[in-house]
């Protein structure tokens, strides 16, 4: 599993409030402050703030579902020169966001945080050297997409708020050359407009769950011994059985933090 969105929610204030690197790397004002440790250039690359909330689509939870990043860059803010290749854009799809190089922008990104679709890892042959088969299988089950539709309405409406419009923010109206055949902004265009343009978060969990030994699935114990192999562990993130609802730095300190204390305890190293 993973966590997964859209980075189709654009908009483009008419203030200069964004985190523009033209802008605030030619201010030798901030140059200085950055020296400091201070200023703009010192936070993290745009990111503002985050949020979580249930859309009561999943009637078997009372969990949150969503959770969306104010991210104050634009997928075209630098002309293409990093954040496109991290993204794995190529050139046509770099081509709606080609004309906002250099422009001020922000991104309100959405998430599922409980996806129902499962992928896999598989072995690809014999041979130990050969990568892996990934199927990340994003958006198999159909509540994820009805969650993932509810998301982007939710933060298109958050973008037009008044909050928002203080800034002059207005939506990137701009449809995917690739869902032309689809009314733009409807459910049908938003479905293909989330494969098109499909953002990873980099979360990727539960590859090696932990469960009791009854579990066919479950590949290590409660103390992250891996079954059927002596002296092997595994601590990491992929060991949870789901996801958590957040992003999963704080949760992999926590296992490795617990892996610690459970390879001290076998070993019989004094803790505190």
């Amino acid at each position: 599993q993973s966590h997964v969105g859209t980075g189709e929610i654009v908009f483009l204030p008419d203030k200069p409030v964004s985190f523009n690197p033209i802008r605030l790397f030619s201010n030798p004002v901030n140059i200085l402050a950055y020296l400091r440790g201070e200023g703009p250039l010192a936070a993290v690359s745009g990111f503002e703030g985050t949020g979580i909330f249930r859309t009561g689509l999943d009637e078997s939870t009372a969990w949150p579902d969503v959770q969306i990043n104010l991210i104050s860059v634009t997928p075209g803010v630098d002309g293409g020169l990093v954040y496109r290749h991290s993204l794995n854009m190529d050139d046509q799809m770099f081509r709606k966001w080609k004309p906002l190089t250099g422009k001020e922008g922000f991104t309100i990104l959405p998430y599922i945080l409980h996806p129902k679709s499962r992928g896999k890892v598989t072995l690809r042959s014999s041979n130990p050297k050969d990568p892996p088969l990934i199927r990340p299988n994003y958006f198999d089950d159909p509540l994820d997409m009805k969650t993932m539709i509810a998301a982007i309405k939710f933060s298109i409406k958050l973008g037009r708020s008044k909050y928002f419009k203080k800034f002059g923010s207005k939506f990137y109206d701009r449809p995917i050359d690739g869902c032309k055949k689809y009314i733009p902004y409807t459910d049908a265009y938003w479905e293909c407009a989330v494969r098109y343009f499909t953002y990873p978060l980099y979360h990727d969990v539960s590859t090696c769950k932990m469960g009791p030994s009854t579990d066919p699935q479950a590949v290590v114990d409660s103390r992250l011994r891996v079954y059927g192999v002596t002296g092997l562990r595994v601590v990491d993130g992929s060991i949870m059985p789901n996801l958590v609802s957040g992003n999963t730095a704080a949760a992999c300190i926590m296992i490795g933090e617990k892996g610690a204390d459970l390879i001290k305890e076998d070993w019989r190293y004094p803790t505190k």
